[in-house]
């Protein structure tokens, strides 16, 4: 996959809700970090500056512990901003989006929790 099609990828991935009924390992924590996210009022205001609605697409897995404590925040950002939308790739199921976006080589043991650089594939919404 050289050029991604991030409509194409858009559309199989899983809202932040299916991605956490999902969750195999962590549910509690992923659960658990979302109830307790905050988002300051700056960011709030800071998400929809632009003035145009914005889709995120997220590679992760459950079972990262770097995801579970950062995406709950996202999620709840784009909740609370109503210009955010998230959705989520399976990061096994997707290991060609992963390779292109690793900050270093390939690693598909789970052990060691390869996550693209910045973590996040951004897509106009459309």
């Amino acid at each position: 996959m050289s050029d991604l099609d991030f409509q194409a990828l858009w559309q199989p991935a899983l809202t932040y809700e299916e991605f956490v009924r999902q969750s195999t390992e962590h549910c509690a924590l992923w659960t658990g970090v979302y109830h307790l996210a905050r988002i300051p009022d700056w960011a709030l205001a800071r998400a929809c500056e632009v003035g145009l609605p914005f889709r995120l697409l997220v590679l992760a897995e459950d079972w990262c512990g770097d995801a579970s404590n950062t995406i709950p925040y996202v999620a709840k950002l784009g909740e609370q901003a109503r210009c955010l939308e998230m959705r989520i790739l399976r990061r096994d199921e997707h290991p060609a989006v992963m390779d292109r976006y690793l900050s270093g080589a390939p690693h598909r043991d789970r052990s060691r929790c390869a996550v693209p650089r910045g973590g996040a594939l951004g897509v106009a919404a459309g």
